[in-house]
């Protein structure tokens, strides 16, 4: 009859041995297994010895067969039975035995009865694995296969157990497509089966779809706890490990490549569950628990929403490197468009280190659960009305008489859709997750950001109850409402989400969390208010999506404000993520105003991690594609950041007012707004202040100041206009540009908190303008000292801020006469840029600023000129050499080459040199140096036209040069005035010259002693003059 059922197949599977003919029990040759999972086999190559391994054992399967194969042809034959079970047809075969249908007479029902492997196992070992099968024979839950009994044949341990016709989980959803909605619900019932095994001290070990039963019933089963350890038996095996062996997991705890990679394998030579769904410490070989499960059951739910494995696994090899170095993949895509909280669960589910995940797979469940609540309250029906406004208030259709006193209830719950959102325990968590903090403005970011929400919260509870009493009361069109409660909702989903991200645990490296919480601030700030619904309803003349598609296009909408988030708090890489995946899936979708929002906030990521080139490329398809689906106000935030980049990132100005243009045609399709007005103002300012139009730019700073004024929103730009303004007129009004600056400090503080980032660069600006101040030496070192302990206490390295405050420190130690210890500021400043900024950057002209003032303080005017020089060349890479920051460099060259005696040069370059207004800060070093210049060729008259040409002007830090020069000048005239000695008297005290640097300056212009004397200098040696 061999020729009938071949007893020896000719063809193997990968790695079984020639040699496997052995048919004595126990015992017997051994074959290596294919490496397999649900979706293909992964491969073995020589550095994978993950290959299952199991006992030849085919005596039983072959006597099995032989009886079956009598009884078909002749009618009768032997029954084969394991204990009191009739064996009716094999089931499978899996790593630790093979599994048979069997029928128990005595009870008449049908069983599931698993052979155990135990071929090599010895007696101590296998009354062990009796053990584990009775602890799962103790455990009844309507999700787990309930076990019958545990006993011996032949001296195999076999273990009868419930039958499940049905199909395995990977069957299920391979056999059509499945819902988000439809997957979640199987898994959420195999984890309950999980959780109560864990309850009763059970471990599985190789959870996967495959080990999932559903019935034809629908019912959800947890089968094959084959590999369970009880509780108790842990700290038995633990105890047979080698004592160095550890739970952490880091690189010293993961084998090397080519060894056996760390993996305990059982003494029967089965490895310990499947390789695609186990947690790295479970492919080490290191301790297992719960929390092992936890991550297999996170695998599997991963791949079954988003149709792709977590982490790769090309191969076994390639599996463990990823868990070991890698984070799990952020899902591209998915079964109509899992929500987005389902993947932050399973993100921590994942985590590397089991400290990481959840505590529990009670607390896992509940997170899914409460994820997909959340979505489900979060969408809208095919029919335009909000189904998530949660049950207390559904938008379907307006009551009807008999339904008044019901719907005014509801009306007046309408602050439980908030429940989840912003609560008592989210307050809690915000304190708690930012407890000893140490950043500057840690406690006061915190109130703020809780009073933000909290007023946030307020409004939108008004103006829900607002528009379920007007529908109520028939006294709002049907099509307004649904629009004014689609605002609502998605301002109600956007700070759901974003609370969610604040209390994210281990979401942001500690030394960054400072930074996110001052960003938080920044974005609760800018919220746009919920009264904005009654009013701002642009998305009512959007073409709708297809009723079909409405849910899927609410959760790519979700998504994209997700990346939007991430952006805005600062983490860059999660959200340029999500914002392409969003892109990608709303291009699937085929919807074009969530095309052209999804591609706005792709190339707005792009834009933020420093591709100006491709995000620029971005948004512009991002406008093409709002205006032709009248997505108007898209179209306008477009193009006016559009407008501003081009200006002051790619300096075309053409194209800037071009594009400017298009924003405030775009603008005037919309309704008024005081914030966007404001910024328009704004952006014509910075185009006609770069186009060197200063009247112009004035008067647009000033009408954007104004109009900042009339609206909450719109103040919060205030500090950055009042920045502007002063930027552009300090070159002509100094003093008057001290005002805005210090105006912009104070308004900063008032919207932001007085240890804000935000305040750090008004400080700063405040700061190095007061150092131009004579007398205003020491309100300029507290601006500066300010600025530098906010950006210290609330940027992680590295951050252009840190870079500024380093510089800030190396200018006061300059001050204060300690040009090495400014020197090394300035070293460590550069290596900053060196590792972030191109080697021509315009912000590296800050610290070559500083090396100039370094050696011209120590008279190295060779150097000075060096870098002076450097700094030149950087900036006419991106402004023009008539740009007030090209001025000071070319007057600071002046300077050295004045030093240097190279005067036939330094009159050349002085003339290229533009003429300052009086009140311009480049007014004094402009017309001394002219001084200067005048002086050395004997040309008195010509020098006192200079001194002259600054009555009147602002003299900052110039003023004791200019004191000297002039009383010199009059004693080379014949003698100095009274006045003229007395001011400079009072002035020398107050010089920041070095020694070096004034005694090396009296030299180049000749000055005797004869001279100092007639000056009132008498010890010249003596520097600086005491105070």
């Amino acid at each position: 009859m061999a020729g009938v059922i071949p007893l020896r197949p000719e063809t193997r599977r990968l790695g079984e041995r020639a040699d496997d003919n052995a048919c004595t029990e126990p015992g017997g040759a051994m074959a290596m297994a294919e490496v397999t999972d649900e979706r293909g086999p992964i491969e073995p190559t020589l550095d994978d010895p993950l290959v299952d391994s199991a006992p030849g054992e085919g005596c039983f399967e072959h006597e099995r067969v032989l009886n079956e194969v009598r009884r078909r042809l002749f009618g009768r034959g032997p029954t084969t039975r394991i204990g009191r079970y009739r064996v009716l047809r094999s089931l499978g075969a899996g790593g630790m035995g093979e599994v048979y249908l069997g029928r128990d007479e005595e009870l008449g029902r049908e069983v599931a009865i698993k052979r155990v492997r135990t071929g090599e196992l010895r007696g101590a070992e296998q009354e062990r694995l009796r053990r584990e099968a009775r602890a799962l024979a103790r455990l009844s839950h309507p999700n787990v296969v309930q076990v019958y009994e545990v006993g011996t044949e032949g001296g195999r341990t076999f273990v009868a157990m419930e039958f499940v016709d049905g199909a395995t989980l990977g069957q299920w959803l391979s056999a059509e497509p499945r819902s988000w909605r439809e997957i979640l619900e199987v898994f959420l019932a195999a984890g309950r089966g999980l959780a109560a095994a864990h309850g009763a001290g059970l471990i599985h070990r190789d959870f996967k779809p495959d080990n999932v039963l559903l019935s034809d019933a629908g019912e959800v089963r947890v089968a094959d706890f084959g590999l369970v350890l009880e509780g108790d038996e842990v700290a038995a095996r633990r105890s047979e490990r080698s004592e160095g062996a550890s739970l952490g997991l880091g690189l010293a705890a993961a084998p090397s490549r080519g060894s056996d990679l760390g993996l305990r394998v059982s003494a029967h030579g089965a490895i310990l569950g499947t390789i695609r769904y186990m947690a790295l410490e479970q492919l080490c070989g290191l301790e297992v628990d719960a929390r092992s499960d936890q991550f297999s059951f996170c695998v599997a739910l991963y791949e079954a929403l988003y149709d792709a494995p977590p982490f790769v696994c090309s191969s076994a090899l390639a599996r463990l490197e990823a868990l070991r170095d890698d984070d799990p993949r952020v899902p591209q895509s998915g079964r109509g468009r899992a929500p987005r909280g389902l993947w932050r669960v399973l993100c921590r589910g994942l985590a590397r280190e089991p400290e990481a995940r959840w505590s529990s797979m009670e607390e896992l469940l509940g997170q899914l659960e409460r994820a997909a609540g959340r979505r489900r309250r979060a969408w809208l029906g095919a029919a335009g009305v909000a189904t998530g406004f949660a049950a207390a208030l559904a938008l379907v259709l307006l009551p009807g008489a008999d339904e008044t006193d019901e719907t005014e209830d509801r009306c007046a719950l309408v602050e439980r859709e908030l429940h989840g959102v912003w609560d008592a325990d989210a307050r809690t968590g915000l304190e708690a997750r930012y407890a000893g903090l140490e950043a500057e403005h840690a406690a006061d970011s915190v109130a703020r950001v809780s009073q933000g929400l909290e007023r946030w919260s307020g409004a939108w509870v008004e103006a829900r109850g607002e528009l379920c009493v007007a529908q109520r009361d028939h006294a709002v069109a049907p099509e307004l409402a649904r629009a004014q409660g689609l605002c609502l909702e998605r301002q109600r989903r956007a700070v759901g989400e974003l609370v969610e991200l604040l209390l994210e645990p281990a979401s942001v490296d500690p030394a960054r969390r400072g930074d996110e919480l001052a960003r938080a601030v920044e974005f609760i700030a800018a919220q746009p208010s919920p009264e904005a619904c009654q009013t701002q309803l642009a998305l009512l003349g959007l073409e709708p999506p297809p009723a079909e598609a409405v849910e899927a296009v609410e959760g790519v909408r979700l998504d994209i404000e997700r990346a939007h988030q991430l952006r805005v708090l600062g983490r860059l890489e999660r959200g340029a993520e999500l914002a392409e995946a969003s892109d990608l899936a709303a291009v699937e979708l085929g919807y074009g105003p969530l095309m052209a929002e999804a591609r706005a906030e792709r190339g707005k990521a792009e834009l933020a991690t420093g591709s100006l080139t491709r995000g620029r490329e971005l948004v512009q398809e991002a406008i093409d594609l709002a205006e032709r689906h009248g997505h108007d106000a898209l179209a306008a935030e477009l193009w006016l950041a559009q407008a501003l980049r081009t200006v002051s990132d790619f300096r075309e100005l053409e194209r800037g007012r071009w594009e400017l243009r298009r924003a405030t045609v775009a603008d005037s399709r919309l309704e008024p707004s005081t914030r966007r007005q404001a910024r328009l103002a704004d952006a014509r300012a910075q185009l006609a202040h770069v186009s060197g139009d200063r009247l112009d730019a004035e008067r647009a700073y000033v009408e954007a100041l104004e109009l900042s004024a009339e609206d909450p929103l719109a103040a919060l730009d205030r500090p950055t206009y009042l920045g502007n303004l002063a930027d552009l007129i300090a070159s002509e009004d100094a003093e008057r540009a001290l005002e805005y600056r210090r105006e912009a400090v104070f308004e900063a503080e008032e919207l932001f908190g007085p240890g804000h980032p935000e305040v750090g660069m008004p400080l700063y600006k405040l700061g190095n303008a007061l150092l131009d101040v004579a007398g205003e030496d020491e309100q300029a070192k507290l601006a500066l000292q300010r600025a530098v302990a906010i950006w210290s206490s609330s940027h992680s390295r590295p951050h252009e801020e840190l870079v500024l405050a380093k510089l800030v420190l190396g200018t006061l130690a300059l001050r204060a006469g300690r040009s090495k210890l400014a020197e090394s500021y300035a070293d460590a400043a550069e290596r900053e840029q060196r590792e972030t900024l191109p080697d021509a950057h315009p912000s590296r002209v800050v610290t070559e600023h500083l090396r100039v003032a370094i050696h011209a303080a120590r008279g190295e005017h060779h150097k000075a000129l060096v870098h002076t020089r450097r700094a030149l060349s950087m900036l006419e890479q991106r402004f023009s050499l008539e740009h007030p920051h090209a001025q000071q460099m070319q007057l600071d060259a002046v300077a050295s080459l004045l030093a240097l005696g190279h005067l036939d040069e330094a009159m050349r370059l002085l003339e290229t040199v533009q003429t300052p207004s009086p009140r311009s800060p480049l007014a004094a070093p402009h017309h001394l140096n002219w001084c200067e210049v005048h002086l050395r060729r004997g040309e008195l008259d010509a020098a006192l036209e200079d001194l002259q040409a600054l009555d009147g002007a602002y003299l900052g830090s110039y003023a004791f040069s200019h004191a000297f020069l002039s009383a010199l000048v009059e004693v080379r005239r014949g003698g100095a005035s009274r006045a003229s000695l007395d001011r400079l008297s009072e002035l020398r005290r107050e010089s920041a010259l070095s020694q070096a640097q004034v005694l090396g300056w009296w030299a180049d212009l000749g000055v005797t002693k004869l001279e100092l004397a007639e000056l009132g200098i008498d010890a010249p040696d003596l520097w600086p003059p005491p105070k």
